[in-house]
C-alpha cells in the first residue's frame, strides 16, 4: 500500500505507521498500551455502543440507523477494556457527492481519559479513511463542551467557520448538528468545525 507523503521529510501527524496501520487491516484490531483493543464495530455491539454514548455530555446522540449503516460500512470503531467491555467509540460518515469525509461521534469513558486513546482512535479513523478515498478532505465538529478540538488541531486539522462549511459544501448545512445541538442538549450550538486537507 502507497502510503501518503511518502517523499515527505516529516509524516503528518494522523498517519498511524504502515506496521501498525497493516497489522489493523490484517486482523481487525490493535491494542493500545496493553489496556485497550482497538476493533471495527460489529451490529452486535449496537446496543452497547448507544448505551455508552449516553454517558456523553455534549455531543448529539446517534441515529440509530445512522449508526448502523457506519458499522455496516466498516467506518466505526470501539475501543474495548480487558473484559471486552465497550470503553470508547468513534465513526465517520460519508458525503460522496462533495468528497468529504465527516468524523462524529467520538467518547471515551471518563474512567479510560489521559491516556490519548481518543486521539489514536482518531489516528485510526482517518488512516481508514485515507486508505478509501485519499483525495477527500475531512471535517469534525466540536461542540461546546467537547473535549476534541486540541486533538484535532494536534492531528493537523485547521478550524474553519460554518460559514466556510456552507459555502464550500452547502449539502453539510443539512446535517450540522447546530439544530440537534440545541434540541437535544439544551443550549445554542457553539459548534467548532476543523477541516483537513490529506
Amino acid at each position: 500500500m502507497k502510503r501518503p507523503n511518502a517523499e515527505a521529510l516529516v509524516a503528518p501527524p494522523w498517519l498511524l505507521s504502515e506496521d501498525q496501520f497493516n497489522r489493523f487491516l490484517e486482523t481487525g484490531y490493535l491494542i493500545y498500551k496493553d489496556q485497550v483493543r482497538v476493533t471495527f464495530s460489529y451490529p452486535h455491539m449496537q446496543a452497547d455502543i448507544l448505551q455508552l454514548l449516553k454517558m456523553a455530555k455534549g455531543i448529539v446522540q446517534p441515529d440509530p440507523d445512522d449508526l448502523l449503516e457506519s458499522i455496516e460500512g466498516n467506518r466505526s470503531i470501539v475501543g474495548l477494556d480487558l473484559n471486552d467491555q465497550i470503553i470508547a467509540h468513534q465513526r465517520f460518515k460519508l458525503w460522496p457527492s462533495v468528497k468529504l469525509a465527516e468524523l462524529r461521534t467520538a467518547f471515551v469513558r471518563p474512567d479510560h481519559r489521559g491516556i490519548g486513546l481518543n486521539t489514536f482512535m482518531k489516528k485510526v479513523i482517518l488512516n481508514l479513511i485515507h486508505l478509501q478515498h485519499p483525495l477527500w478532505e475531512a471535517l469534525g465538529y466540536c461542540q461546546p463542551l467537547s473535549m476534541s478540538k486540541n486533538i484535532f488541531s494536534k492531528l493537523g486539522f485547521d478550524e474553519v467557520s460554518l460559514d466556510f462549511v456552507k459555502g464550500q459544501w452547502p449539502i453539510m448545512e443539512l446535517d450540522c448538528p447546530k439544530s440537534d445541538c440545541y434540541l437535544k442538549n439544551g443550549h445554542a450550538c457553539g459548534c467548532q468545525v476543523l477541516h483537513l486537507q490529506f
